[in-house]
């Protein structure tokens, strides 16, 4: 598969989307396709008529992208909306650009706020489109005005928020109500979420796991006069101590912190004591021994400890009694090994063979004992019992 091609119209592709980032200049949309079926991209056609006119220049037949600046109707602020657009009318193996580049695709226009994976015209209405960016209203624009990042400044890692934090006391981070049950980051980390906002309301703190009392003992009396004498009651177990979660995580992105109760991030570094403030943002202790905020999609979660026990007191020895003759094992009954179907996935798009050798199948089919003949074609079983080859990026496995 070919990869992504910026440089050869890297003058035309930048300049477009700077317009597009400038309040300045009329021009709000830019629309990108490839060059013949190589992966060169260049840009198509620009316009100042926003959604509504840039929707219409979309070919069934193509895969397009689409950068436009729009107003949020609400807080009439500028918001920056991508369009990623691989048309049903779209031949063969060419599908697989799509989901091949839409990676490179991102990073190259980072300064979006909202992104529309569109595969068909029911996904290009402008109304739904607004509504998605009215609910993004908070993730990622700056309340200041500042303009979204250069084209040409790809990220190493995640794209940061331009929101600033509010200078909350660490007190104040944890509530009666807060739950510690994690939340655990996806593998590609998404942008940085809005941090806590000042809406009033104090961030609640988490109310400690109360350690249960042991239940009161009862003693049973023992009547002297009886042979043999009754083997005393055990004495009642104490609970286990429940330890309230500790939890650590491992760094996988440098973060710089922005804000004073922020905390900095190295890359492979260990992070203690974490606790989840809310979605998008949690707090802990850096190797460093400073503690603070931080993104929790620059982190993995590595480990949470588990409540502990505490030694049981030794219980009376009991009466020995008869030991039973044991009964005859029975005779172990043979195995039978359940079938291996190796490697499997499903298809997610339609294939048809073009050459003999090769496998059609439908999507959402099961293909089975899949070898990966190369980095890009695979062989595999249908369905149907055929073994062929067919494109990896045509299936997601599933073991």
């Amino acid at each position: 598969m070919t990869a992504l091609n910026l440089s050869t119209h890297g003058h035309d592709l930048k300049a477009s989307y700077e317009k597009i980032l400038s309040d300045k200049d009329s021009t709000n949309w830019a629309l990108y396709s490839y060059v013949g079926t190589g992966g060169e991209l260049k840009l198509q056609s620009t316009g100042s008529g926003g959604l509504d006119e840039v929707v219409d220049e979309f070919d069934d037949g193509e895969i397009q992208y689409a950068f436009v600046r729009v107003k949020e109707p609400v807080s009439g602020l500028t918001k920056y909306v991508l369009i990623s657009y691989c048309g049903e009318g779209v031949m063969g193996a060419r599908k697989g650009y799509y989901t091949y580049h839409i990676h490179d695709i991102e990073k190259f226009f980072r300064g979006s706020h909202v992104h529309i994976q569109a595969r068909s015209e029911l996904d290009l209405d402008v109304k739904s489109i607004m509504r998605k960016v009215q609910d993004s209203a908070g993730a990622k624009y700056s309340i200041h005005g500042e303009k979204g990042p250069s084209a040409f400044e790809i990220p190493s890692g995640p794209v940061g928020s331009v929101y600033k934090p509010v200078q909350t006391a660490p007190k104040a981070l944890y509530s009666e109500d807060s739950s510690t049950k994690p939340y655990v980051p996806s593998q590609e980390p998404t942008p940085i979420p809005s941090r806590p906002r000042d809406n009033g309301l104090s961030i609640p703190a988490v109310r400690p796991i109360p350690t249960p009392s042991p239940p009161a003992q009862t003693s049973v009396p023992i009547r002297l006069t009886e042979v043999p004498r009754p083997t005393p009651a055990p004495e009642p177990k104490a609970p286990a101590k429940v330890k309230a979660e500790t939890l650590t995580a491992v760094a996988l992105y440098d973060y710089e912190a922005e804000e004073v109760n922020e905390v900095n991030l190295v890359e492979g570094e260990t992070i203690t004591d974490v606790k989840m403030i809310e979605e998008g943002w949690w707090e802990g202790t850096n190797s460093s021994g400073k503690r603070g905020l931080f993104p929790s999609n620059y982190v993995e979660l590595t480990s949470a400890a588990k409540p502990y026990a505490k030694e049981p007191e030794p219980e009376p020895e009991p009466e020995p009694e008869p030991v039973p003759e044991p009964e005859p094992e029975p005779e172990p009954q043979p195995v039978v090994a359940a079938p291996s179907l190796g490697r499997t996935a499903v298809t997610l798009y339609d294939y048809n063979a073009e050459e003999e050798n090769e496998l059609s199948f439908v999507e959402g089919e099961t293909i089975t004992h899949i070898v990966f003949t190369s980095d890009d074609w695979w062989e595999g079983k249908n369905s149907a019992g055929r073994v062929g080859l067919f494109p990896g990026n045509y299936v997601e496995l599933t073991n």
